[in-house]
Formats: structure tokens, sequence, C-alpha cells
């Protein structure tokens, strides 16, 4: 029997629908990028969002600085 990838909402996905299906996650990424991508430029830089704290980490150094800066204050 095959395990849910987050109890509770039926999602199992099996190593042929993720890496060989038309429906699979990855090629929906692949064919989706270039579009998102403009999408999510153009709400970085709209004033409508301007209430929202983007954080765009464009390397693994960022992301390691910004992961470190989330547990600065906690102890």
């Amino acid at each position: 029997m095959k395990k849910e990838n987050w109890p509770g909402t039926g999602n199992i996905e099996s190593f042929r629908k993720t890496f060989l299906s038309r429906d699979s996650v990855l090629l929906w990424t692949m064919k989706s990028y270039k579009s998102n991508k403009k999408y999510y430029e153009k709400i970085l830089n709209d004033k409508k969002y301007t209430h929202i704290n983007f954080v765009r980490l464009t390397c693994p150094a960022d992301t390691r600085k910004f992961m470190t800066s989330l547990t600065a204050g906690c102890t």
C-alpha cells in the first residue's frame, strides 16, 4: 500500500506519476517556469502588494543567511 504525501488529502504519487507521466509535477514545473517567473516579477513590482514583505533568495548562500536570520532571536 502506498503512503499519502500529506495525510487526509488522498495525494499519492508514484515514481511513474512523478517522473514519467503527462501529469508530472516536474514536467509542469518545466512547462510553466517562464510564465510563472514573469508573473511573480510583475507582482513583486506592483504597488498593491507593498504590504507584503517579499524575500527573493537567488543562491544557497542567501538562503542560509535568511534562515539564520529567522532563528537568530530564538533560544
